[in-house]
């Protein structure tokens, strides 16, 4: 059984838990010939002789249900109904993985919806409620023209994302599983946990994130997959596929619930590509074991600072004043936990490859605004060696004297000082950025530096911090330079809002 197979099992798990819960239902599932026994690593299904075509169509007729036009899954919300948040979620998770084809979920009409989440309003354009999906009528896929349970069930991308047949012309690639192992991966939509994901990154490219925690008990994964089911937007939308897997491990740490996550967490992302643009492809996946992940602190560090906020959109008016749209809201997550969590899950350094992040203008641009909380990461995380802190202060340092100096200019040649500090924090930017071996560094440091004049930092430090600039570590010296001018933060408020106004890119200075 692979990863999708066990949280089916689960889902298959957690719907007849539901049933137990629920008198009528599961008296209706007894009267068509269903009973069933649930086990901590096991589920046995006992159809009745002759009414397994009436116990499974009962089932699937209770399990996979409609609400206005939202998925409704018993099996998820065994207490309390769903908020129209989370009904939105799994609509929103279901379209992006098991159900993105039209003809597995035919749709009414679209419409705008609007939901109040936290004060704030998401507006959602582009609704479509389900009016039946391929899941209610897979009674046929498991039954043979007798209306006996059959042997086999061919594998198609409702069952298995990514698992249709590969070309018409040979029938060997299609999939074919035994019914009971199909069985699991049917319910796998009600075990299997979803973030959206928002990435400035990687843009259309990685949507839903379909995430697979090792399942080892039935019980403790069901008690796991409702309390996530429970969450909202805001808990429930990743910086990337890989953030969506360690945000899984700091929501259960969160609840006492990471003893429930024994193994590694699978996780695939599905988004656009450009050679098909109608399907959503699956772009990435990952094997992560958060138990024995080295980074894992700094992670969890990162998730606290670099919370998920609000972004709001302001209303549109049209000539005479009056609202065409109202404002609106969206989820919007960091770039720079984006960049730690990819690093972690890697088991790098988690600024590793900063210089990277440096040169891509969006990237870049997204930093700019996330300063104050970089700067406090670069305080608080943990590295490999002490020197690496040294190598950010002494940068801070000497970025904080360059621009008293660029103040001192200004004031004396009446220049005004954002055009200079600007000009001089793109000139220093590039430079790192351009830098290819260690004497290239070396002597942009010692230039960028040197202008700052003595650095009480570098000169206490200075012993510990040379081997950066050797030729073993130059590349995580210029990641370590190019973090700390993204995270400078001001001395003084006056200096905070000379910065405020400086331009975050100047024209024509691209490495």
């Amino acid at each position: 059984m692979t990863a999708l197979h066990r949280v089916g099992l689960a889902g298959l798990y957690m719907t007849l838990d539901a049933f137990d819960n629920n008198p009528g239902d599961k008296a209706a599932l007894k009267a068509a010939g269903l009973t069933w026994t649930l086990e901590e690593r096991k589920v046995t299904l006992d159809f009745g002789e002759g009414k397994a075509q009436a116990g499974l169509s009962k089932l699937l007729e209770l399990a996979f249900q409609l609400e206005n036009g939202f998925f409704k899954l018993p099996g998820l919300n065994r207490g309390a109904p769903p908020t129209l948040e989370q009904q939105w979620l799994i609509y929103q998770a279901l379209l992006g993985t098991f159900l993105q084809f039209g003809p597995h979920r035919p749709t009414g009409k679209k419409d705008t919806l609007i939901i109040e989440v936290d004060d704030k309003q998401l507006r959602l354009p582009g609704f479509a409620p389900i009016t039946r999906y391929r899941h209610q009528e897979a009674a046929k896929d498991f039954l043979t023209g007798k209306g006996k349970l059959g042997e086999n069930v061919e594998l198609v991308g409702w069952l298995y994302p990514g698992g249709s047949q590969r070309h018409v012309a040979w029938a060997e690639s299609t999939l074919e599983e035994p019914a009971e192992l199909a069985f699991c991966l049917l319910f796998a939509p009600v075990g299997a946990i979803f973030f959206h994901i928002a990435s400035r990154r990687s843009g259309g490219k990685a949507r839903t994130a379909l995430v697979l925690p090792t399942v080892s008990s039935l019980l403790a994964y069901a008690r796991l997959r409702r309390f996530v089911a429970e969450s909202g937007v805001l808990s429930l939308t990743a910086a990337s596929p890989t953030d969506a897997a360690l945000q899984l491990a700091v929501l259960a740490r969160g609840q006492e619930l990471t003893e429930d996550l024994q193994g590694p967490i699978r996780v695939m992302a599905f988004g656009i590509v450009a050679w098909n643009k109608k399907q959503k492809s699956r772009t990435a996946a990952y094997s992560i074991n958060v138990a024995r992940l080295p980074g894992l602190r700094n992670y969890e560090l990162a998730s606290g600072i670099f919370r998920n906020r609000w972004q709001t959109i302001a209303a549109k008016r049209d000539r005479k004043g009056n609202v065409k749209e109202p404002e609106s809201a969206f989820v919007r997550p960091f770039t720079a936990r984006e960049i730690i969590a990819n690093n972690v899950a890697l088991r790098r350094p988690w600024y590793a490859g900063f210089a990277e992040d440096m040169v891509h203008q969006d990237t870049r641009l997204a930093l700019q605004f996330e300063r104050k909380e970089l700067y406090q990461m670069t305080e608080e995380a943990e590295y490999d060696h002490p020197n690496e802190r040294i190598f950010i202060r002494t940068c801070h340092e000497a970025w904080r004297r360059r621009l008293g100096q660029l103040g001192d200019r200004a004031r004396r040649e009446h220049i005004a000082f954002s055009r200079l500090a600007s000009g001089e924090y793109e000139k220093l930017r590039v430079a790192l950025a351009r830098c290819k071996n260690a004497t290239t560094l070396r002597a942009t440091l010692t230039d960028f530096w040197s202008r700052a004049g003595s650095l009480p930092t570098l000169q206490t430090g200075w012993v510990t911090v040379l081997p950066l600039l050797e030729e073993a570590h130059w590349r995580k010296a210029r990641d370590l330079a190019l973090l700390a001018l993204a995270s400078y933060q001001p001395a003084n408020e006056n200096e905070r809002f000379d910065l405020a106004q400086t331009p975050t890119e100047e024209a024509g200075i691209e490495p």
